[in-house]
Parts: structure tokens; C-alpha cells; sequence
């Protein structure tokens, strides 16, 4: 009866040990990304007397600090594309090997000055052709919804 108690205590003593162990635990969940989407409608610049247009989307990942961007565009063959801020320096250029698809896809990570840019409706994007190297349609990025 003693050695059934000891080896019954044994027993109890290990499924504990067992089952209070970290080895299984599951580690923290990766945070699902915060996604901001913005939206700009490219129209023609202004003087230009182009019947070009398009459309651009940015998807603003603020887990990740990148955004990646979705350019469509009709009626023009751009040579050159950047996205600049409302002072004109120029944020992102385009990969000149970019601007010949559709749509112009792109990738950048971005910065805190850039994200607070962002967020003020600060960001401009142009497209420039052979005939327009100054633009021929341009719109600027909007906030348009979350996720």
C-alpha cells in the first residue's frame, strides 16, 4: 500500500510538472497590419490641353512603414513619374523601367516626416511624357479609407 501511495504521488507529481510546462505555449501573435488606403484622380496639368487621365491608389502600411502603390493611366506613354510633396521636392521617383507598364506598380519604405506628409494630403504624384517632361496629368493622394 505504501509503494502504490509513493509511486501514486510520483505519478501526480509529473503530469503536473507535465502540464505546467512553457514548451508548448504558443508564442505572441504577429499584429495583423494597419493599412491606410489613399486615392488620387490623375487629371490633365493645367496648359497642358492633354485628354490624358488616371487614377493612382496607395496603400499606406503603418505596421510596416511601406507603401505600395497602384498606377493606372490612358491616353499618354509616360517616360518619368515621382511622387513629390506640396513643396515640390520630390519623395519618391519612379524606376524609370516602371513607368512603361499598366499599371505602374511600386513599392518604398517610408518615414516618419513622410508618413506626417501623408497624412496632411501633402503628397502629389505625376506623370511626365516627351511632350509634358514638366507633367501631363497629376493628382493628389487623399485619404480614403482604412484596411
Amino acid at each position: 500500500m505504501k509503494l502504490f501511495f509513493n509511486f501514486s504521488a510520483l505519478l501526480f507529481l509529473f503530469f503536473i510538472g507535465v502540464s505546467c510546462s512553457n514548451d508548448d505555449d504558443d508564442p505572441a501573435p504577429t499584429p495583423a497590419p494597419v493599412i491606410m488606403t489613399f486615392d488620387a484622380v490623375l487629371t490633365p496639368v493645367v496648359g497642358t490641353g492633354s485628354t490624358a487621365s488616371g487614377n493612382a491608389t496607395l496603400k499606406f502600411n503603418q505596421t510596416a512603414k511601406t507603401i505600395d502603390i497602384m498606377v493606372t493611366h490612358s491616353g499618354i506613354l509616360p517616360i518619368h513619374g515621382h511622387i513629390r510633396r506640396v513643396d515640390g521636392v520630390i519623395a519618391f521617383p519612379f524606376p524609370e523601367t516602371n513607368t512603361s507598364s499598366i499599371p505602374i506598380i511600386l513599392h518604398f519604405t517610408i518615414t516618419d516626416d513622410q508618413i506626417a506628409e501623408l497624412m496632411a494630403n501633402h503628397f502629389h504624384i505625376d506623370l511626365q511624357t516627351e511632350a509634358y517632361p514638366n507633367g501631363e496629368i497629376s493628382g493628389t493622394f487623399i485619404k480614403s479609407s482604412n484596411g
